[in-house]
């Protein structure tokens, strides 16, 4: 079974979503989307009543806030 990423292309090219149950690991430069694909998916998932958590040693409170 799938878990939707909240991005519908991401979804499709990856027939549904992430795996669910499994650990997934998203790299890439600075840029790339890694924090806009992560907040997609937690939006995904309180859309849908899970809890969430999202946890950076990057960015301040007000950084996250500001960006999403």
């Amino acid at each position: 079974m799938s878990v939707q990423t909240g991005s519908q292309a991401l979804d499709s090219i990856l027939d549904g979503g992430l795996p669910e149950g499994r650990t997934v690991l998203v790299t890439g430069g600075p840029g790339t989307g890694k924090s806009t694909l992560a907040m997609q998916f937690l939006a995904e998932g309180l859309a849908s009543g899970e809890d969430c958590l999202y946890v950076s040693t990057e960015q301040t409170f007000d950084e996250l806030a500001d960006a999403f």
